[in-house]
Order: structure tokens, then C-alpha cells, then sequence
């Protein structure tokens, strides 16, 4: 069973258990036509903050990739599954002692769905398994990666706070789906929450410097003050120009770096180094 499966991990995770000729469940508020490769995959649309009488088959694997809030919707009608695989995030370390109240809001439903998660399934006698991304990259189709392309594609540059000197190791979405597979019937994974970092570590400004690399677009930075990218950036927001935290500007010189050694000796985790993809829209050669 496939939660949120409409994801950015979804597709990737789908297309290795298709490989694998598994029967599959997927679950999406989008309808969706059943697919057929080498394993059937079973699009189902539900709700799953209100899952009515949907009940997850006894015995099967449930793999969540939604938020770990709507998931907790949906506990009652998994609760005869064998075991449950969920992805959160490092942010509930990143953003704890974050000054933007969205992002502290966040951090407190991510601790809460953790927490539900893991005391459900403790109750019930499920083993589950937390999975921890760092910054999540792949297919164009993430809000990281290629947020930093839409800001060139208007500006033709892009503002860095200081020095921008803070480490990232950027994940590709698939890497995220075969650290999911390796935990599926994984003993060893049992009841324990893992850091999925990425293949490479660069500042931040090495990381904006590839992006644009990749739309074929000349490294313009400006480097400006850390407190004036912050109130550009909570101005934006609080007239609806733009979705960017200001907390942003504060963590560019944070490093954000996190210990994936048990995922890696346990869930055999290999990420790939960063190599940006880019919605074809975005990209000048």
C-alpha cells in the first residue's frame, strides 16, 4: 500500500515495485487510471484525513509518503497491516528554533504526527519505520531545488544572505524510494527513525551555483546582509508575493548537515552526488 502516492517519491517508488512484479495499492486525493507493467498497480482515490470505509488489506506493507498529519487520519484504517514505513523530515530539527511562526507550527505537527505514529503503532503491535530527508530534489517537480531556478529564471541572478555559507546534501527523490524498499521486511529497521541525507555536501552558494549551471545560466550572485534579505523576504510574504520564509536568509549560513550512517549500513542508503533536474521551462541549453 502506497499512501500519498501522488507524491515526488511516488513515482520513482512505484516504478521499482512495478520492477519487482508486486501486487500494488496506490492511494491519492487525484484519480488516477490503473497502471499495468511488469506488477499491477491498483490506483485508489481517497481522502485520506477522511478515509470513510477504507481499510488497508490485513497483513500488507504500508508505505506512507504523505504528511505525517494526514496520515494520522487514516491510523484506525491501516491498523491491520504488518507494517508501516512513513516519511517525515529533518526539519523538526532545522526549523525548531526557527523566529517564522509557520515554520514552528510545522516543526509541532511533524512532532505530533511522529509521536502518534509511533505510540499507535507500539499500541497495536505494528513495527514501523521513520524516514528523515534532508533537502528533497528530483524531476523537476520539487519545491526546493527548483524554486531556486524559478528565482534566476525571473531576476537573472540570485540574493544570498552573506556569505551563504551554510552546508546542504541535497536527496533525490528516488534515492528516498529505495531507502523505503530496503526497509520493507527489514528487521533491522524496525521501530527506528533514520536521516536520509544526499551523495554530496556544498554550501549553499555551491548549491544555487550548480542550479544554475544547469538552466545554462551564468552564477550571478549578490551577496547581501543577512537582516535585509530577511525583511525583503518577510515583506514578500505578508503581501502575497512570495512564499519564502524569512527564516531562509537566517539558515544560508546554517549548516543543516545530518549523520546517515545507520541508513546507510542498515538500509544499504547510497545516494547519488547533486546533479539538479529542472522543469524543461527552466532550462536555456
Amino acid at each position: 500500500m502506497v499512501l500519498g502516492a501522488s507524491s515526488l517519491i511516488g513515482p520513482f517508488l512505484l516504478a521499482r515495485l512495478a520492477s519487482e512484479e508486486l501486487a500494488v495499492q496506490a492511494l491519492s486525493r487525484k484519480k488516477r487510471e490503473p497502471i499495468e507493467e511488469k506488477g499491477a498497480i491498483d490506483w485508489q482515490q481517497v481522502n485520506l484525513s477522511e478515509p470513510g470505509p477504507w481499510r488497508a488489506p490485513a497483513g500488507s506493507c504500508v508505505i506512507s509518503l504523505a504528511p505525517l498529519w494526514v496520515l494520522e487520519g487514516a491510523l484506525d484504517s491501516i491498523k491491520d497491516c504488518r507494517q508501516i514505513i512513513a516519511f517525515s523530515s529533518t526539519s523538526v530539527e532545522t526549523k525548531a528554533g526557527s523566529d517564522d511562526p509557520h515554520e514552528r507550527r510545522l516543526v509541532a505537527r511533524l512532532r505530533r504526527g511522529e509521536g502518534t505514529l509511533t505510540r499507535f503503532c507500539e499500541a497495536v503491535g505494528i513495527p514501523w519505520t521513520l524516514l528523515r530527508p534532508t533537502l528533497i530534489y528530483g524531476a523537476g517537480r520539487d519545491q526546493n531545488i527548483s524554486a531556486i531556478a524559478k528565482v534566476y529564471g525571473k531576476l537573472r541572478f540570485f540574493p544570498l544572505a552573506g556569505a551563504a555559507n551554510g552546508l546542504r546534501q541535497p536527496v533525490h527523490a528516488e534515492d528516498l524510494a529505495l531507502a523505503a524498499l530496503a526497509a520493507y521486511g527489514n528487521e533491522a529497521a524496525y521501530n527506528r527513525t533514520f536521516n536520509l541525507a544526499g551523495g554530496e555536501t556544498l554550501r549553499y552558494r555551491e548549491m544555487v551555483t550548480r542550479v544554475a549551471q544547469a538552466m545554462g545560466e551564468a552564477p550571478r550572485q549578490i551577496h547581501v546582509p543577512t537582516w535585509f534579505l530577511s525583511a525583503v523576504l518577510a515583506i514578500g510574504a505578508r503581501v502575497g508575493a512570495s512564499s519564502y520564509s524569512p527564516g531562509l536568509a537566517q539558515r544560508m549560513n546554517e549548516d543543516l548537515v545530518f549523520d546517515d550512517q545507520d541508513a546507510r549500513r542498515i538500509l544499504n542508503h547510497r545516494p547519488r552526488p547533486f546533479q539538479p533536474e529542472l522543469p524543461e521551462a527552466l532550462m536555456r541549453c
